[in-house]
């Protein structure tokens, strides 16, 4: 299932490439890692707040995705 959303998540930056001028692609892509890093936040934040996981927790669930995803 990972291997086929990401996939398909690179055909289609692709394709958005490829229709869009370069400054314009970048400005998309900037304004799509930071909905990405506001919706990260938010659960995380939404966690915290309804007490099921403690900042502990949290702090190492985010570590180890940051991990996994600084490693693949």
């Amino acid at each position: 299932m990972y291997i086929f959303s990401s996939t398909t998540f690179i055909l289609l930056m692709y394709h958005i490439k490829n229709t869009m001028s370069r400054k314009n692609f970048y400005i998309f892509f900037i304004f799509l890692l930071k909905i990405l890093f506001l919706l990260v936040l938010t659960v995380f934040y939404f966690l915290y707040k309804s007490k099921i996981f403690d900042l502990e927790k949290i702090v190492d669930t985010f570590s180890i995705i940051c991990y996994n995803v600084s490693v693949k």
